[in-house]
């Protein structure tokens, strides 16, 4: 500690430093100094002076400055050794000669030699502890590196390597979040230029950023007041299952109004107390093999599990849960799946029927045969003994040239409407069942139906891992699935024998599908009964215009009567009448071309008839 304050008192006084200490075993003599002869190289280890008996430990402090007789310098305290950092320069002459050997003349008057020139780097290092005997010397410090440190003293820090703060907070601050540059990317960067040593930065300026820091990034802690006056905390509890995982099964938790051990005992006997949503839940958010593991491998207090975790621990009880769980939704499933799917069969089934035993549908596809050879004549395409099905959707391509509105459809029903047998011919109950016949698939209804094969046969080998009571509980259930599924397959084999017949007996090729033709029968019924329609509304239009005109005709005629009857010789007053009304004489007019000639005055008409409404002249 004395050391080291009197190097700290030197450094600020400006001193210059002490002169290197003397070699132990006495100094150099004057000749040798002022000859400038190369000192001899140390000693070897184990070797030893008059006064001393080799180096058993450090070598003595450095006299006092200022000079000092030999006997004096072993016996007061010892001066300080040269301040650290102190290192010779290499551009004057490389490294500074060795110590003198031990036992060395020294200078009568005792002083030390003097210290070498400023700039000149500091004393040599005084040689360290020898190594053990018999054991190989120490290899000499590398050049440049400078002296030692003196012992009890830390080694001063390498060059390009960051200065260790000393300055520390008074207080626990925020931190900042950045990225440290390593070392070896500060050499030449901005972080080691002139710009960088800002006096605002000295230690006063650090002091006091240091203070604005602690002023406005304090970390807030909360007082033991607080702390002793609150209610104790809750104990934590312990969450196995991953955070999203944990809240989904607590959603289906809150969703089943039931406790953990009623929702146990309804899965482990397989009673009806969970709907099909809620079991489908559980099965589609219920442990993995991995949750499996942690939830077994814990072996503490189940009271501190999450909620989720005790729930979860409950189900894995549970013998076979996952097979329980899947067997629970099949059973509740099956009634609603096998029906659906027999349902399907019955609507293919008849209208394979409906269809292929339509009277009408023989008269109107003779019809277009007919009307087909006769457009096509004299072609290649011609004289056809039958079409494809396809041929049912193209009927409307073929635009009628009096009207675009109108195509061959809408002439073959007009054909058929002109004969009071096929008067009333529609495909309406046709048209209802092949439109929803077109939505079925005969493949998609195997692949339902394979489905819940595979889940009865599932079934059958999880009765011989179940016990009672849920095992009679699924014999029974696999017993009665089973002969159900039997007859709906029978039905399907059915069916498909009746579609191959239905498709043949229209002439396409055993490869099409039931699906595609049901889909072409539907648009051509569509289209057909929307002409019927169409036709239908035009004659209707057609019989309002005639009646239309029938009233017109007779109210005339009804006014030339009256006319007679009220005007008497009415006839007489216009010689050329001839017993006709007004509008006979102009249209007689129009027709002769007297028209421009003829004078259309009042005077010929008769008081009543110039006198009549206006609305009864028009």
């Amino acid at each position: 500690v004395q050391v080291e304050n009197q190097v700290e008192n030197q450094v600020e006084s400006g001193a210059p430093p002490p002169p290197a200490p003397p070699p132990p075993g006495g100094f150099q003599v004057e000749s040798e100094v002022e000859s400038g002869a190369p000192p001899p190289p140390p000693p070897p280890p184990g070797s030893h002076s008059d006064d001393s008996e080799g180096f058993a430990g450090p070598p003595p402090p450095p006299p006092p400055p200022g000079g000092a007789q030999e006997e004096e310098s072993f016996g007061g305290p010892p001066p300080p050794p040269p301040p650290p950092g102190g290192s010779h320069d290499d551009s004057f002459g490389g490294p500074p000669p060795p110590p003198p050997p031990p036992g060395g003349a020294h200078d009568d008057s005792g002083a030390p030699p003097p210290p070498p020139p400023p700039g000149f780097g500091g004393p040599p290092p005084p040689p360290g502890p020898p190594p053990p005997p018999g054991g190989p010397p120490g290899p000499p410090p590398p050049p440049g590196s400078g002296p030692p440190p003196p012992p009890g003293m830390a080694p001063p820090p390498l060059p390009g390597a960051p200065v260790k703060d000393t300055l520390k907070p008074s207080v626990k601050l925020k931190g900042l979040n950045w990225a440290k540059l390593p070392t070896p990317s500060l050499q030449k960067s901005i972080w080691k230029s002139k710009n960088m040593s800002d006096s605002l930065l000295d230690l006063t300026g650090r002091k006091k950023l240091l203070g604005e820091l602690e002023e406005h990034f304090p970390v807030k802690e909360i007082s033991k007041e607080k702390t002793e006056s609150s209610t104790p905390a809750k104990p934590t509890k312990i969450a196995l299952l991953d955070m999203k995982r944990s809240n989904n099964i607590m959603i289906i938790r809150h969703q089943i109004k039931m406790s953990d051990d009623d929702v146990k005992e309804a899965i482990a006997t397989g009673n009806d107390k969970l709907n099909i949503e809620q079991l489908t839940s559980l099965h589609k958010y219920a442990p993995v093999d991995e949750e499996i593991e942690q939830l077994n491998n814990y072996d503490g207090d189940l009271a501190m599990l999450a909620p989720a975790e005790q729930f979860c621990k409950k189900l894995i009880s549970i013998p076979n849960f996952i097979a329980k769980l899947r067997n629970l939704i099949f059973m509740s499933e099956f009634k609603t799946s096998i029906q659906e799917v027999d349902d399907e069969l019955l609507t293919l089934s008849t209208t394979l029927t409906q269809v292929k035993e339509c009277k009408g549908l023989s008269k109107v596809f003779n019809l277009i045969l007919q009307s087909g050879n006769f457009l096509n004549h004299g072609k290649a395409s011609g004289n056809a003994g039958g079409f494809k099905l396809e041929t049912l959707i193209r009927l409307q391509d073929t635009k009628s040239t009096r009207s675009a509105r109108k195509h061959l459809v809408h002439v073959i029903v007009q054909f058929l409407e002109n004969h009071a047998d096929e008067r009333d011919l529609i495909f309406t109950e046709e048209e209802k069942a092949v439109t929803a016949a077109a939505k079925l698939s005969m493949d998609e209804i195997k692949s339902r139906l394979a489905k819940i094969e595979e889940s009865i046969n599932k079934m059958e080998g999880d009765i011989k891992k179940e016990e009672e009571p849920f095992k009679s509980t699924l014999a029974k259930f696999h017993l009665e699935a089973s002969a159900k599924t039997l007859q709906v397959k029978a039905k399907v084999d059915e069916i498909q024998k009746t579609g191959e017949n239905f498709v043949e007996f229209f002439g396409e090729k055993s490869d099409v599908k039931l699906e595609e033709i049901f889909k072409l029968f539907s648009q051509f019924f569509i289209g057909f009964n929307k002409a019927k329609e169409e036709i239908a509304k035009e004659k209707e239009a057609e019989e309002r215009k005639q009646k239309k005109l029938a009233e017109k005709a007779e109210k005339e005629k009804k006014m030339l009567a009256e006319g007679k009857k009220v005007g008497g010789n009415a006839a007489a007053a216009d010689p050329n009448a001839g017993g006709k009304g007004l509008m006979d004489r102009l249209l007689d007019d129009i027709r002769g071309g007297n028209f421009r000639n003829r004078q259309p005055s009042v005077k010929n008409l008769n008081a009543e008839e110039a006198t009549k409404p206006a609305d009864d002249a028009k």
